[in-house]
């Protein structure tokens, strides 16, 4: 009797600790399909957490974001230090299973705090090398080739209400063209038509 009832409240201990440690998993991205471009999501600007985009014409878009235990999410912000006059910052869409992440690096000055990005809103910025440039990830890791392309974040912006509480949104629109140099039999990869809607929280947020 004493045994059952140890068990009796371990099990409760434990799913009662587990609804306070995120265990429950929820897909919390949001795809509905623009029946104009078959293949890819509509435009939106509401936290769909979702880039999709044609590679080399076919379809192609990111993993899904995933809340609680196990965790994932399609995008990443990173904010590198360097030695030069500018640092950089990396903005990541990780694929779903194509092995290929899309990736954008952009300098920023030594001062750049992720409260700067609403400076983005708005604009189309024209890649061309000379300020920032896109990349391939193949496997999350290795870096198959930079290209050129354009950018025009609709929204974009980060805020906080708390240490760790950060919020924040970019949406927008991209295409590019990126030279496979670290391969065999280089070529040029055309991503066209993309399109990302996505939230951040400081999980997105890294080396701030």
């Amino acid at each position: 009797m004493k045994l059952q009832n140890y068990f009796t409240a371990f099990i409760s201990s434990t799913v009662f600790i587990g609804s306070f440690t995120g265990c429950t998993r929820e897909v919390v991205t949001h795809y509905y399909a623009d029946e104009d471009a078959p293949g890819a999501a509509i435009f939106s600007n509401t936290g769909n957490n979702l880039m999709t985009c044609f590679f080399d014409g076919q379809p192609w878009r990111t993993m899904d974001r995933i809340t609680g235990y196990r965790g994932q999410t399609e995008l990443e912000i990173r904010r590198t230090h360097t030695s030069s006059l500018l640092d950089t910052i990396t903005v990541k869409w990780a694929d779903n299973y194509s092995q290929y992440d899309i990736q954008l690096t952009l300098p920023v000055a030594k001062n750049f705090e992720w409260k700067d990005f609403s400076a983005y809103a708005g604009k189309r910025i024209t890649i061309d090398s000379s300020n920032g440039y896109f990349s391939l990830i193949q496997n999350s890791y290795y870096n198959m080739g930079n290209g050129k392309g354009t950018i025009y974040f609709n929204t974009a912006y980060i805020d906080s209400t708390g240490p760790t509480n950060i919020k924040g949104r970019i949406t927008g629109l991209l295409e590019a063209h990126i030279n496979l140099a670290f391969v065999i039999n280089p070529q040029i990869v055309n991503i066209t038509s993309g399109r990302f809607d996505d939230d951040i929280s400081g999980f997105e947020l890294l080396g701030f």
